[in-house]
């Protein structure tokens, strides 16, 4: 052998040994990461589910009632709601969270999607139950067009929900603890409902407006359900593209 040959040999093995260093800083990086986001995230959850287990059922419901001016029954049927359904979403997301800090890499971004994903649907759910007890309240007094306006500040915040779950789902991404492909689906969800209920109410206004009946339970069904499944069909179709474009770009890698 050479002396260049020699050389060559030798400038590749300190690459590659400073590759394996590097790989092995990052993958420590990774884990660390993830270590305090398991730890941060059970801290949340469990807290959650605390709260809403010994809550008491007669007291969120007086705050209810207080606060939004509603009647006894329909607070306590709210309560009922808002605590039950927080127990079993808050439940899954730590349950799944539990699987995914003891699963293998692969199988663990699957929970810790599926742990997010039950937290920002019971986060949504919680501002949507207690938005309606709002809106009721305000109902009569501001009209069907305050009402339209009322839901439409709602998609906003919905909005906001949406983009704040896929920047921490793209995080996630980043930090390979979920795979890229994974999408939003909790604000999704939340959004085609707010985006139907506000086209439909906005239909309702302009057909006031041209003089037609003041409210049809048909019409209004009928446009929502159109709207929500076009929304839905649109976002489908653009993650369906979004995920053959990653997979082109990692076949050509």
């Amino acid at each position: 052998m050479s002396k260049d040959q020699a050389k060559d040999k030798t400038k590749d093995e300190i690459i590659e040994k400073l590759k394996n260093i590097e790989n092995k800083i990052d993958r420590q990086k990774k884990e660390s990461f993830a270590s305090g986001e398991d730890q941060l995230f059970f801290g949340v959850i469990i807290s959650l589910l605390v709260l809403f287990v010994t809550l008491p059922i007669n007291d969120m419901a007086s705050f209810l009632q207080s606060v939004f001016n509603i009647k006894q029954d329909i607070a306590l049927t709210n309560a009922g709601y808002i605590k039950y359904l927080g127990i079993v979403l808050f439940l899954v997301s730590s349950l799944t969270r539990y699987c995914a800090v003891v699963s293998d890499h692969n199988v663990s971004k699957k929970f810790r999607y599926a742990s997010f994903e039950a937290l920002w649907l019971g986060l949504n759910i919680i501002i949507l139950n207690i938005t309606i007890n709002l809106i009721t309240t305000l109902s009569l007094q501001i009209g069907l067009s305050g009402l339209s306006i009322t839901f439409l500040i709602l998609t906003v915040i919905f909005v906001g929900m949406h983009l704040l779950e896929r920047y921490i789902l793209k995080v996630y991404a980043q930090k390979e603890l979920i795979l890229k492909e994974y999408f939003p689906f909790a604000s999704v969800v939340f959004l085609a409902i707010m985006f139907g209920i506000s086209v439909a109410l906005l239909v309702e206004v302009g057909a006031l407006a041209l003089g037609f009946e003041p409210f049809s339970t048909i019409r209004f069904w009928l446009v929502y359900i159109i709207t929500s499944m076009v929304y839905t069909i649109i976002f489908y179709k653009r993650s369906v593209k979004k995920k053959q474009l990653m997979k082109r770009n990692n076949a050509s890698l």
